[in-house]
Order: structure tokens, then sequence, then C-alpha cells
């Protein structure tokens, strides 16, 4: 993990990499955004809580993620002769989140049959705490196609490299000495082949007290990822039945596609030894079947299926990109 991740960083800041607005010929740009994300995957609920009774009758409660702060960075090269530029981003956002519910109704809903047996209808605790950690390296060029009638259209071609990785760990608790853990650990990169388009529209330009352009920026793409997606748990109950699983999934290569929109106004400067461009808008990511856990069947120790969610991103961006 920490071997890619210097991958990451190391490839993103030797080549200073994704800066398409303002560039010229045979400049180097570079760039750097502060994203507000929120990540969101499928199932993040870990307990029931409701009345007692021999029914289950309440809530399912979720532990799901939060708005969070993430960067990119990045930087670009445009060639002279044929309208063309090689950019290279890094993205990365790290997010934790915990909850905490506590009742005398809770039934257990993540875990093997130990832990479901144990906790079902108990007056207690159950707490669900969720790290995330996403990363993203886009390498691209970008060839203009048409400049017209203020528009500016771009056809996008690259790779993408991302890694995902989340840890989940609950506890269903009835008392210090009876409880039950599960942890579950997901992890999955991919590497494959991004299209995509980018296009830029005129809006207003001025030119007097504050002169530069004002733009609708959209730049969208699709990637198809080689990915290996891996999981792993740890479960343990000390109530009525003890009970201690230890698995580890063998690692699977799987296609996982890929989604990305990324909209936004930019305004366009030109200084005598730069060109400016700040940009805000609003961007989705989407990362099908990407994550994975281990569904195991009531009351059969050993049977058990693998379910696979999705990954998505959606958020704020605001970008700062200078080109010398």
């Amino acid at each position: 993990m920490k071997k890619l991740t210097c991958i990451f960083i190391l490839l993103a800041l030797t080549t200073m990499a994704f800066a398409d607005r303002g560039s010229c010929c045979g400049c180097w740009s570079a760039s750097g955004s502060y994203l507000y994300l929120l990540p969101s995957v499928d199932d993040t609920y870990f307990v029931v809580s409701g009345a007692p009774g021999s029914s289950i009758n309440g809530t399912r409660e979720n532990n799901d993620f939060n708005f969070s702060s993430g960067f990119r960075v990045a930087g670009a090269y445009d060639f002279c002769d044929c309208a063309r530029t090689f950019e290279l981003s890094y993205s990365r956002l790290r997010e934790k989140k915990s909850k905490r519910v506590s009742g005398d109704a809770l039934w257990a809903t993540v875990g093997n049959e130990f832990v479901a047996r144990s906790f079902s209808g108990f007056a207690g605790i159950a707490s669900s705490s969720n790290d995330l950690l996403y990363q993203r390296l886009d390498a691209l060029f970008n060839q203009q196609m048409l400049s017209c009638c203020q528009l500016d259209l771009s056809f996008v071609a690259g790779m993408e490299l991302a890694y995902c990785r989340l840890n989940n760990a609950v506890r269903y608790q009835i008392s210090a000495a009876s409880f039950g853990d599960v942890n579950q650990h997901s992890r999955s990169w991919g590497v494959g082949p991004q299209l995509g388009i980018d296009g830029e529209y005129a809006i207003c330009s001025f030119s007097d007290s504050c002169p530069g352009l004002v733009s609708l920026h959209v730049l969208s793409s699709g990637s198809l990822l080689a990915s290996k997606i891996r999981y792993k748990t740890n479960q343990f109950t000390t109530q009525f039945v003890q009970g201690d699983f230890d698995i580890v999934d063998e690692g699977t290569w799987r296609v996982v596609p890929v989604f990305h929109t990324r909209m936004g106004l930019n305004y366009t400067a030109c200084f005598p030894c730069m060109t400016t461009v700040f940009e805000i808008g609003y961007e989705f990511s989407v990362y099908f079947r990407n994550i994975n856990s281990i569904v195991f069947a009531d009351d059969v120790r050993s049977v058990a299926f693998t379910k696979y969610t999705d990954f998505d991103l959606q958020g704020l961006y605001i970008s700062a990109i200078f080109t010398f």
C-alpha cells in the first residue's frame, strides 16, 4: 500500500500534470485543485434498531460517509505542431466515519452465523467504523478536434490507474466481556484505457477593468480497468457460542467499468508572464462493482458467497491553473 502511494505521488510530481485550460504552444502548465467530495458504497448498514419482541421490527442504521476534503495535483505540456496536450494528474481522498447506536432491541446485520445468532434482539451497543482511501492517476493526450463559434472541442485518450481501499469494523456489545467483532477489508487496484470528450464554450469576455474570459467547461470520460480485487475478514464473538473466523479471499481479476464527468465555470486571465485559470464546478465518478464483501449463509459455517458493490464519488472542486 505504501509503495503504491509513493508511486502515485512520484509520477504526479515528476511531470506536474493536468492543465488543459489556457495552454499555449510549447508551454508547461501546472495546477492544483481542492476537492470536497462525498464517497459512497452500496451497503454501509450495520444494525437494526427496534423495540423488544420476538420479531424484527425497526430501522436499519447506516454509517454512510460525509463530504470530505481531498486534492488533485496536475500538469501538462502543450505541443506546438498539432494542437495536442499531454496531461498527467494525481487525485487523493481519505475519509473516516464512525457511528454508535444503543438500544434495548438490536439485531446484527453483518457477520457470520455466530454473530447473527449471538446478537439477535440484544440490549446493548452497536458501533461501526469505516475508513476509505481513494487514489487515482490519469495520463491523457488531449487532441483538439474543433475550434469554432466560441466552442473548443477535444478528444481525450489515455490511461487510468486507480486504487480503492475500504476498511470496515463493527462491534456488537452487551457488556465488557460479551461482544462480537466483524472486521472487513476490501482492496482493489486497476489500470486500463480511458476515452472521453473535453469541451469549453466561451460565454463572455471582459476587456476593461478586469480583462479575461468566462467559459463553461465540461470533461466526460470512461475507463475499462483490469482490476485485482482482494478481501479479508476477521470475525470473533464471546457470546454464547464462541467462534473465530479469519478468512482471506484469493485475489480475482475483473473488468471494472468507470465513468467520470466534470462540469464547471472558469475564468481565464492573461498576464505578462503567464496565463491563469480559476475554475469551480461539480464532478462525478462511478466505479461499478469495485468493492466486495463476504455474505455467509445462515447456520452453515463454511458456505458463503461474494457480494460486489459500486463505489461513487461526487462533489465540488476548485482549481487554479498556471501556464508558463
